[in-house]
């Protein structure tokens, strides 16, 4: 450690007359630390964490980009923007459905309250991933910085991540603002709602992620307790956001009606933050909700000034907490441990059980596969619940319908869809080479060829997903009463759309692995592989129903069997590309030193 600069010392001489001190040091001995310190460190956390700076897309440690990088660039520039006609298609229709019974700002509302959900799930995941999990954590602690420089560093990194995320609600507030025909201080407004809209729930997943880490270092199972634990958070929070609403199930005539009268405010009663942001931005006097922005302001600083006094106050001991060497096991537990270690078994499975290993020993991994595959059957089963007086007559007047050979194949596809759909949002195939990080020449040198590390690697997601996907898939099949034929034809069908997906996204992964990243969630949520994955998901799923309406001229059992053909042509075709170019791939990958 270099000594104190002596007073009357020349620039740029140490104490010890050795060592150059460098101008852009981040700490200076004996000086608290300047907003200089805090802008150097915040610079390097937003290089690192940032998916859109030209690291990003250097496969170099180079600005410049190659014709490969360009096409990637371009490629991602393309799924941003089918995201977002998505996103302008849905506002559209919203808004058409709510202004005919004159409730058009509770589009924003749905709209805000959804974003504020999303941010506030994966905000969890970030923030546990960002301040307790990444591997600039040990030179972090290292360094004389107080816990609020670093926690606030890396708060402000998560938080520009997440203001990257609300592009997608531009289409939205465009929607609003041009139906309704309003003035230039509108679209300031929507400027400031958009800036200020996730600074509540990132400061919530901030107290939320610190409780977690403390309760976890407590136990043995650390990671599994991070995990179970972000798992429970997110449910409860989901069944608060929806469980209120069931009150519409039995409720009369006349309720519904003053209920219907402020929407917005039903709405936003379970997320006061979307219900300001959108009396914010009402149509009105151009600066009419100025008061409901400057609650939402004052509202969003209070909440990070909170959790920057949480993180300074518990940053190191929960760092410690999850840092702590566990408990010995007893002499016993140990020798059975290593006799596990020396069984025999063959290469494959030894190469499937690594990929479960690489898995579930980061908990951001394992909550980036589990949170979509809890969610969306979690949902279901509360929207059943939810709607189970109403619900159970509709079907069974439907019953008849429902149960026809038409109507039963058309349930199969979506049935297959459903499960499909796992494999898409879980990211087990798009991030698979790029979770081992700088540790994936330990890969290369494998006596293993690499096509066979890839086929564990596509057979390990395509397991997982598929299995995952199974509750979507059921929840399809049982009011449409399934005979076992289909049972059977939605098991193996399904069983092909994943490998399909899987293996479409492994390819990406492939082209171009993300090996450099300090934080897990660059693998994962930072990594537009992931984007690009989903795209290309969502075009083989839309395949699917291209050829399912083609063939529904012929007949039900045509319709099946074209669509099985079709998953069957595209899983062998997309395993055979994938298979292919394993050896290229891993020949020229390069991890980071």
């Amino acid at each position: 450690m270099s000594k104190p600069v002596r007073r009357g010392a020349g620039p740029g001489v140490t104490g010890s007359g050795a060592c150059p001190a460098r101008r852009g040091d981040l700490v200076r001995s004996g000086r608290p630390p300047s907003f200089r310190t805090w802008w150097a460190l915040f610079r390097v956390q937003l290089k690192v964490g940032l998916p859109i700076s030209p690291r990003a897309f250097a496969s170099r440690r180079s600005a410049r980009l190659g014709w490969n990088e360009w096409l990637w660039l371009f490629l991602t520039a393309l799924s941003f923007l089918i995201l977002s006609f998505v996103v302008l298609v849905a506002a559209s229709e919203s808004y058409e459905v709510l202004a005919v019974i004159g409730q058009a700002d509770a589009m924003l509302t749905i709209f805000f309250g959804t974003a504020l959900m999303l941010l506030l799930m994966f905000g969890l995941v970030s923030i546990a991933s960002t301040f307790f999990f990444a591997r600039d954590l040990p030179q972090l602690v290292s360094l004389p910085l107080p816990a609020g420089t670093i926690v606030s560093a890396k708060l402000a990194t998560v938080l520009v991540n997440q203001w990257l995320s609300m592009i997608f609600l531009v289409p939205a507030v465009a929607v609003y603002g041009v139906r309704q025909g309003v003035a230039t201080g509108y679209w300031l407004k929507a400027a400031a709602v958009l800036l200020l809209l996730p600074l509540p729930t990132l400061a919530l997943a901030a107290v939320l992620a610190v409780g977690l880490v403390r309760l976890a270092g407590r136990t043995r199972h650390r990671d599994w307790v991070v995990v179970a634990g972000s798992l429970v958070t997110v449910g409860v929070l989901l069944v608060a956001q929806i469980v209120p609403y069931s009150v519409l199930r039995d409720v009369d005539a006349a309720q519904l009606g003053r209920a219907l009268g402020n929407l917005a405010g039903l709405v936003g009663r379970y997320s006061p933050p979307a219900l300001w942001a959108t009396r914010a931005l009402a149509t009105g006097a151009p600066f009419g909700g100025i008061g409901h922005l400057l609650l939402l302001a004052s509202t969003g600083a209070g909440a990070l000034a909170v959790a920057g006094w949480l993180g300074h106050r518990l940053f190191f001991r929960s760092l410690a907490a999850s840092l702590e060497s566990p408990k010995r096991l007893p002499a016993g537990e140990a020798g059975g441990a290593v006799t596990g270690l020396a069984r025999r078994r063959s290469p494959f499975r030894a190469l499937l059980w690594r990929e479960w290993a690489v898995l579930w020993r980061t908990p951001t991994f394992a909550m980036n596969t589990l949170l979509p595959m809890v969610l969306f059957p979690l949902t279901l089963a509360l929207s059943w619940w939810m709607g189970m007086g109403n619900g159970a007559e509709v079907f069974r007047h439907l019953e008849a319908q429902l149960t026809t050979p038409s109507a039963r194949a058309w349930s199969a596809v979506l049935g297959v869809a459903a499960t499909t759909s796992a494999g898409l949002f879980g990211f087990l195939g798009a991030s698979a080479l790029s979770r081992e990080g700088r540790a994936f020449w330990v890969s290369q040198i494998l006596p293993v060829p690499a096509h066979h590390q890839v086929a564990a690697k596509l057979l390990f997601a395509c397991a997982v997903s598929w299995v995952g996907g199974m509750p979507l898939g059921a929840a399809v099949g049982l009011p449409f009463r399934w005979t076992p034929a289909l049972w059977a034809y939605w098991l193996v069908t399904a069983f092909l759309g994943v490998v399909a997906v899987n293996a479409l996204q492994l390819a990406l992964d492939l082209w171009r692995p993300k090996l450099d990243w300090t934080d897990p969630r660059g693998a994962v949520g930072y990594n537009f592989n992931v984007l690009l994955a989903m795209l290309a998901g969502a075009a083989c799923l839309g395949g699917m129903g291209v050829v399912a309406f083609l063939a529904s001229a012929v007949g039900p059992a045509f319709r099946l069997a074209a669509v099985f053909a079709y998953l069957l042509l595209l899983a062998a075709g997309s395993t055979v590309l994938v298979l292919g170019a394993s050896k290229r791939a891993y020949r020229v990958a390069a991890p980071p030193s």
